[in-house]
Protein backbone atom coordinates (compact mmCIF):
# COMPACT_ATOMS: atom_id res chain seq x y z
CA UNK A 1 0.00 0.00 0.00
CA UNK A 2 1.14 3.28 -0.75
CA UNK A 3 2.45 5.66 2.22
CA UNK A 4 2.20 9.38 2.13
CA UNK A 5 3.63 12.20 4.00
CA UNK A 6 1.83 15.22 5.24
CA UNK A 7 2.46 17.01 2.24
CA UNK A 8 1.36 14.12 -0.07
CA UNK A 9 4.96 12.93 -0.75
CA UNK A 10 5.32 9.35 -1.28
CA UNK A 11 7.87 7.57 1.01
CA UNK A 12 10.04 5.28 0.13
CA UNK A 13 10.97 3.53 3.62
CA UNK A 14 9.37 2.83 6.29
CA UNK A 15 8.13 5.59 8.37
CA UNK A 16 9.24 5.82 11.88
CA UNK A 17 6.06 4.82 13.89
CA UNK A 18 7.71 6.21 17.29
CA UNK A 19 7.57 9.62 15.85
CA UNK A 20 4.22 9.65 14.07
CA UNK A 21 1.01 7.04 13.09
CA UNK A 22 -0.12 5.92 9.67
CA UNK A 23 -3.97 6.95 9.35
CA UNK A 24 -5.61 4.89 6.91
CA UNK A 25 -7.00 7.23 3.66
CA UNK A 26 -7.38 7.20 -0.01
CA UNK A 27 -6.53 9.08 -2.76
CA UNK A 28 -8.23 10.14 -6.05
CA UNK A 29 -6.49 9.21 -9.11
CA UNK A 30 -8.11 11.07 -12.07
CA UNK A 31 -7.92 9.60 -15.53
CA UNK A 32 -8.71 11.39 -18.50
CA UNK A 33 -11.31 10.66 -21.40
CA UNK A 34 -9.83 8.25 -23.79
CA UNK A 35 -11.04 8.87 -27.34
CA UNK A 36 -12.16 6.29 -29.74
CA UNK A 37 -9.81 5.27 -32.19
CA UNK A 38 -10.87 3.42 -35.35
CA UNK A 39 -9.24 0.09 -35.90
CA UNK A 40 -7.14 0.71 -39.31
CA UNK A 41 -5.90 -2.62 -41.22
CA UNK A 42 -4.83 -4.14 -44.57
CA UNK A 43 -5.08 -7.55 -46.02
CA UNK A 44 -2.59 -9.63 -47.82
CA UNK A 45 -2.49 -12.42 -49.67
CA UNK A 46 -1.04 -15.41 -48.19
CA UNK A 47 -1.90 -17.92 -50.86
CA UNK A 48 -3.60 -18.03 -54.43
CA UNK A 49 -5.73 -20.92 -55.27
CA UNK A 50 -6.53 -22.44 -58.20
CA UNK A 51 -9.92 -21.47 -58.26
CA UNK A 52 -9.11 -18.38 -58.54
CA UNK A 53 -9.65 -17.27 -55.05
CA UNK A 54 -6.85 -16.12 -52.26
CA UNK A 55 -6.55 -16.82 -48.72
CA UNK A 56 -5.50 -13.43 -47.30
CA UNK A 57 -4.30 -12.47 -43.74
CA UNK A 58 -5.40 -9.31 -42.03
CA UNK A 59 -2.90 -7.03 -40.88
CA UNK A 60 -3.93 -4.56 -37.74
CA UNK A 61 -2.16 -1.21 -38.78
CA UNK A 62 -3.69 0.47 -35.78
CA UNK A 63 -5.63 -1.20 -33.17
CA UNK A 64 -9.02 -0.29 -32.27
CA UNK A 65 -9.53 1.79 -29.02
CA UNK A 66 -13.02 1.94 -27.33
CA UNK A 67 -13.98 5.37 -25.80
CA UNK A 68 -14.14 5.90 -22.51
CA UNK A 69 -15.14 8.74 -20.43
CA UNK A 70 -13.25 10.72 -18.05
CA UNK A 71 -13.22 9.14 -14.43
CA UNK A 72 -11.59 8.92 -10.85
CA UNK A 73 -10.35 5.58 -9.16
CA UNK A 74 -10.64 5.74 -5.21
CA UNK A 75 -7.03 4.07 -4.09
CA UNK A 76 -6.31 3.03 -0.75
CA UNK A 77 -3.18 4.68 0.69
CA UNK A 78 -1.77 5.56 4.11
CA UNK A 79 -1.11 8.89 5.33
CA UNK A 80 1.84 8.96 7.82
CA UNK A 81 1.38 12.19 10.39
CA UNK A 82 4.12 12.94 12.60
CA UNK A 83 3.21 13.88 16.52
CA UNK A 84 3.13 17.14 17.43
CA UNK A 85 5.55 17.87 20.97
CA UNK A 86 2.36 17.14 22.93
CA UNK A 87 1.96 14.11 21.66
CA UNK A 88 5.01 13.16 22.04
CA UNK A 89 5.14 14.40 25.80
CA UNK A 90 2.28 12.33 26.47
CA UNK A 91 3.47 9.09 25.05
CA UNK A 92 6.04 9.58 27.64
CA UNK A 93 4.14 10.79 30.49
CA UNK A 94 1.97 7.22 29.42
CA UNK A 95 5.03 5.10 29.17
CA UNK A 96 6.47 6.20 32.13
CA UNK A 97 3.11 5.66 34.11
CA UNK A 98 2.73 1.95 32.55
CA UNK A 99 6.42 1.47 33.55
CA UNK A 100 5.24 2.22 37.40
CA UNK A 101 1.81 0.34 36.81
CA UNK A 102 3.70 -3.00 35.71
CA UNK A 103 6.14 -2.64 39.12
CA UNK A 104 3.16 -2.23 41.08
CA UNK A 105 2.58 -6.25 41.85
CA UNK A 106 6.24 -6.20 43.23
CA UNK A 107 5.70 -3.19 44.67
CA UNK A 108 2.19 -4.53 46.14
CA UNK A 109 4.10 -8.15 47.58
CA UNK A 110 6.60 -6.45 48.86
CA UNK A 111 4.62 -4.09 50.89
CA UNK A 112 2.97 -7.20 51.90
CA UNK A 113 6.09 -9.14 53.19
CA UNK A 114 7.33 -5.94 55.17
CA UNK A 115 3.31 -5.69 56.87
CA UNK A 116 3.83 -9.22 57.70
CA UNK A 117 7.70 -8.84 59.27
CA UNK A 118 6.22 -5.86 61.03
CA UNK A 119 3.13 -8.00 62.59
CA UNK A 120 5.77 -10.46 63.82
CA UNK A 121 7.77 -8.22 65.04
CA UNK A 122 4.84 -6.40 66.85
CA UNK A 123 4.01 -9.38 68.65
CA UNK A 124 7.30 -10.39 69.51
CA UNK A 125 7.78 -6.76 71.20
CA UNK A 126 4.15 -7.07 72.47
CA UNK A 127 5.10 -10.05 74.24
CA UNK A 128 8.41 -9.44 75.62
CA UNK A 129 6.38 -6.34 76.94
CA UNK A 130 4.22 -8.03 78.55
CA UNK A 131 6.61 -10.42 79.93
CA UNK A 132 8.24 -7.19 81.08
CA UNK A 133 5.17 -6.00 82.61
CA UNK A 134 4.49 -8.97 84.59
CA UNK A 135 8.18 -9.07 86.29
CA UNK A 136 7.63 -5.74 87.00
CA UNK A 137 4.32 -6.23 89.16
CA UNK A 138 6.44 -9.25 90.77
CA UNK A 139 8.94 -7.13 91.48
CA UNK A 140 6.75 -4.10 93.02
CA UNK A 141 5.15 -6.76 95.04
CA UNK A 142 8.18 -8.03 96.76
CA UNK A 143 9.36 -4.70 97.85
CA UNK A 144 6.01 -4.18 99.28
CA UNK A 145 5.96 -6.65 101.00
CA UNK A 146 10.03 -6.04 102.15
CA UNK A 147 9.18 -2.58 103.24
CA UNK A 148 6.43 -4.22 105.20
CA UNK A 149 8.54 -5.95 106.75
CA UNK A 150 6.57 -9.28 105.35
CA UNK A 151 8.39 -12.20 104.40
CA UNK A 152 6.65 -14.40 101.97
CA UNK A 153 5.81 -17.18 104.75
CA UNK A 154 4.37 -14.83 106.91
CA UNK A 155 1.84 -13.54 104.52
CA UNK A 156 -0.87 -16.05 104.30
Amino acid sequence: MKIVDENGVELTGEPDLTLGRLVDDVEIVHHDAIAGVQQVSHYIPIEHLANGSTIVEEVIDVPGVEPKPAWDETVPIQRYIKYTQDELDEQARQQEHETKMAQMPETVEQLKVENEALRESFTTMESAQTDTDSLMVDQEYRLTLLELGITPDEKE
